[in-house]
């Protein structure tokens, strides 16, 4: 399997949250990616939790999905 020389990820991130535009960025981002080198991987977005900062602010935070296996595409299956 060829893997894509891929980078940390953007690090202003680390430990904080993401909204959703930021969110879909991301995932299209590693979809696009993993097309690059072949691969049809599944990567989609889902609400995490609500947060609220204050009586008026309710933020909800975004987690991405996807059904890479510890950070790789799932094995194609064999012909025949």
């Amino acid at each position: 399997m060829k893997y894509p020389p891929f980078f940390r990820g953007p690090v202003a991130y680390v430990g904080k949250s993401i909204g959703e535009d930021a969110a879909r960025k991301y995932a299209a981002m590693v979809k696009r990616r993993w097309a690059e080198e072949g691969h049809d991987v599944k990567v989609w977005i889902e609400p995490a939790e609500m947060r609220r900062h204050s009586q008026a602010d309710l933020q909800t935070i975004w987690e991405i999905k996807s059904d890479l296996i510890n950070g790789l595409p799932r094995p194609r299956p064999s012909a025949g």
